[in-house]
């Protein structure tokens, strides 16, 4: 094997080059966040320590613009009825089995309830490429206006 050196001016690396580095980014970052817990925000575990058996794995299908629930039991995935997502990543449903879910293409988070199925965009400015949504456990707020100091 011999060594060769880059001569000044030599062109920065093949676009492939950059392509693997961006994929294997990915793929550790994928491996880091299956590493961390999962749970519905706002819910109380079991006693054991278990997630609940019956409640679909909710995965958000980058490439083809969608997000599944895969069944919790034997069965086929089921895409969740979003209209107009692009390139959807973080999600994070909440107690009240609100799904929220970061339309990075749209730049915008949508939520869709349960119960009647309606989807609607949570009001925000500015956002550039959401990617990940994280949920504040009930009954506290981030506002700095919402908390008060005693005398």
């Amino acid at each position: 094997m011999t060594r060769t050196r880059a001569e000044p001016g030599t062109p920065p690396p093949a676009p492939a080059t950059r392509r693997w580095a961006r994929r294997l980014a990915a793929a550790v970052g994928l491996v880091a966040l299956s590493a961390l817990p999962t749970a519905t925000a706002g819910a109380t575990p079991p006693e054991t320590g278990t997630t609940s058996r019956h409640a679909p794995l909710y995965v958000s299908d980058y490439g083809d613009n969608r997000v599944v629930a895969l069944p919790a039991r034997d069965g086929a995935p089921t895409p969740v009825p979003f209209d107009g997502l692009v390139r959807p990543t973080g999600m994070a449903a909440d107690a009240a089995d609100r799904l929220y879910v970061s339309d990075t293409g749209n730049n915008r988070v949508l939520v869709r309830t349960a119960r009647d199925g309606g989807q609607s965009t949570v009001p925000t400015d500015g956002l550039s490429r959401p990617l990940g949504l994280a949920l504040d456990p009930p009954g506290t707020s981030t506002s700095p206006t919402a908390s008060t100091t005693g005398s």
